[in-house]
Parts: C-alpha cells; structure tokens; sequence
C-alpha cells in the first residue's frame, strides 16, 4: 500500500473517531450518505441564508407587482430585512413612503409563503 493511501486511511479513522466521541467535524467518509439525509428531515430547506433572502426578495416584489394599487411616485426605495422572517419595504409617493411589512415563511420544500402582510404610510407635511 502506498504511503497516501496509508496517510489517508489513518487520517479518516481518527476522523471517524472523534466523530464517535463528539469532538470531531461533522462530516465522515464513511456516514456520508447518513449524514446528508438525517440533515435534510431535521432541518428542513437547505439554502444558504443569502439564498433564502433572494427567495424572499423575489416573492416580495411578485407580490408587489400583482397587488400595490399606486403606480406613481419614484418606485421602491428600500427592501429591509428587519428579522429573519421580516423585510419592509418602502416605496416612495409625492409626499408619503408607503410601507409594506412581510413576515415570511420558507417551508422544508424551500418554498417562501406569506404568513402576515401590512401597509402604513409615512406622511410628509409642506
């Protein structure tokens, strides 16, 4: 046997052995296959928290296109991202920003649902 193919050997045993006693990475050779499915049923949709924005970005502004009556003023504004299931949107008016609040949802598919939706308004006076 080569000497990498012993190196390799040695290091996954001890790998697997910290595993084992809950010191090591999560991740072995060995469980692979294991780890990757047990992963998905606990913890639901695997996107990256940049993923899981863009996702909740692009359901904001379908959402925004099929509902919000006001066409005028200067458009979007803002989207923030104030919790982690909670964005604002500001859209500016002639004299108000119009404020829409999202609480959102991704389910285990990864798929983005609307748990709760309101508008206010920011008045400007002259």
């Amino acid at each position: 046997m080569s000497f990498n193919k012993m190196r390799l050997r040695r290091e996954l045993f001890i790998a697997c052995c910290l595993i084992a006693i809950g010191i090591g990475p999560i991740n072995c050779l060995a469980n692979s296959q294991s780890s990757k499915i047990s992963s998905k049923i606990f913890q639901g949709c695997e996107l990256s928290a940049i993923e899981k924005s863009h996702a909740s970005i692009q359901f904001l502004l379908n959402d925004i296109k099929s509902t919000y009556p006001h066409t005028g003023g200067a458009g979007i504004s803002e989207i923030k991202q104030t919790q982690t299931n909670v964005f604002v949107v500001s859209i500016n008016q002639e004299e108000r920003i119009d404020q829409l609040t999202y609480e959102l949802s991704i389910d285990e598919s990864c798929q983005v649902k609307l748990v709760k939706k309101e508008e206010s308004a920011i008045n400007f006076s002259r």
